[in-house]
């Protein structure tokens, strides 16, 4: 549902296909959406799919949940491969990146703490684990971004 009361199907009219919608996050306009094993980028003005990033060459088939950081770095969880990936919003080309992680089982519900700088993971199962990544202070990050 919009901020206004209608629902996102309603405003897309049918033009965007979605098999199977997890979770969500929103940056610069455009609403991204975990669906199976690809993101999808809908502007909700243009009201139509302008973005797309398939994770099928990396062994996923159940992308989960979105976290968006304030600097436009999305983060996914991929539960069925025990993996999260990165995806900078603000790039030219859109490149998948691994994201270390602590051991997590099935990576699931996500979270990022702007306060911190840092990404809080949710393992699923009945063992339910919380992983946490200081995107500061971890080789490879800086601020938050990849280098």
């Amino acid at each position: 549902m919009c901020i206004d009361g209608e629902t996102v199907k309603d405003i897309l009219e049918g033009r965007v296909r979605l098999v199977a919608p997890k979770g969500m996050g929103f940056y610069q306009g455009v609403l991204y959406v975990a669906d199976i094993d690809r993101l999808v980028g809908i502007d909700l003005t243009r009201k139509g799919q302008v973005w797309q990033v398939s994770f099928a060459e990396k062994g996923v088939g159940f992308l989960n949940d979105v976290a968006i950081s304030d600097a436009g770095m999305l983060y996914v969880s991929a539960t069925d491969a025990g993996k999260m990936f990165t995806v900078d919003l603000t790039a030219d080309q859109f490149a998948i990146a691994s994201l270390p992680l602590p051991t997590l089982p099935g990576p699931n519900g996500l979270y990022f703490d702007a306060a911190k700088r840092r990404l809080i993971a949710a393992s699923f199962g009945t063992d339910t684990q919380l992983g946490v990544v200081d995107l500061v202070n971890r080789p490879g990050f800086r601020g938050g971004h990849l280098v």
